[in-house]
């Protein structure tokens, strides 16, 4: 017995300490990593502002620096961009549908609405302002707890994720929230449809393999939503600590008490502040 806690003791601080080293590898190829991108983001908007200097009514060009900037979460300059494209050129809808993802992103959604459907006014085939426009009636269904409202706020949503789909039908996100709506309705083969169809878009964007985790979970298909759970991790770019937190959960719910404590262990790598991962994994 002796023997066998000891053994027990020393797989647990090996898988410690593997998850340390790998952290410290990880962290210094992030760190080269973030040079090279940084070198990349300087050439393309440098590109980006050199054809609006050669043509100062270059939609396109207007729209890619609007939308680098917001990316990069430079959402001050990501403005001023589409302040300098809207006095350029007035009556672009990809100028203002572009505009309504940088106010939605900065959390200005009233703003990001009246953008939007100015830009489906201007071009009522603008896939991404109908786009936007569910992602915000999507985010208000489920920022209330009075049903009738999260009801018509779904419908909202339902009805423009389908419009921007219907005049661009590679749109993964789109997909996606359609996929939630349709869970949230029970509906599970509409949603599976559609979470599946943009995982096919987006192969990855390990938002799409979460999804697809958090929808057999559901279902408590636990070593289905495992395996996308894992999917997810090849391809995060910054790694999300719930993830890794779920998929302890389910190997403890499978009484595969190894694995959650070295998915735990990972969930506090890298949010050292995660007191559910902290507490679950004492409990072990």
């Amino acid at each position: 017995m002796n023997n066998y806690l000891h053994n027990k003791s020393k797989i647990f601080i090996l898988t410690i300490l593997s998850v340390v080293l790998s952290g410290i590898i990880l962290r210094g190829y992030a760190f080269e990593k973030s040079l090279e991108v940084r070198e990349k983001n300087l050439n393309t908007e440098k590109s980006i502002r050199d054809e609006i200097s050669k043509n100062p009514k270059n939609v396109n060009m207007y729209v890619k620096l609007i939308k680098f900037y917001t990316d990069k979460g430079e959402l001050y300059k990501a403005n001023e961009a589409s302040n300098r494209a809207i006095l350029a050129i007035r009556d672009a809808s990809e100028i203002y549908s572009a505009t309504a993802s940088m106010f939605y992103k900065a959390g200005q959604i009233d703003k990001a609405m009246l953008v939007a459907e100015k830009s489906a006014e201007l071009d009522k085939y603008n896939s991404e302002a109908y786009f936007i426009k569910g992602k915000i009636f999507f985010d208000r269904a489920f920022s209330t707890n009075d049903k009738t409202i999260k009801n018509a706020f779904l419908v909202q949503s339902l009805w423009n994720f389908k419009q921007a789909l219907e005049y661009n039908s590679n749109l993964p996100e789109a997909h996606a929230g359609l996929g939630k709506i349709y869970l949230e309705r029970n509906d599970t083969q509409q949603a599976l449809s559609h979470l599946s169809a943009a995982r096919d878009l987006d192969k990855t964007n390990p938002a799409v393999y979460i999804n697809l985790g958090d929808f057999y979970s559901g279902l408590k298909s636990y070593e289905k939503a495992i395996k996308y759970y894992r999917k997810s991790f090849q391809y995060e770019k910054k790694p999300l600590s719930e993830t890794y937190y779920k998929t302890a959960e389910l190997y403890e719910k499978l009484s595969d008490l190894e694995n959650a404590k070295m998915y735990y262990i990972k969930a506090l790598q890298f949010d050292p502040y995660y007191q559910e991962a902290e507490t679950r994994l004492n409990s072990l």
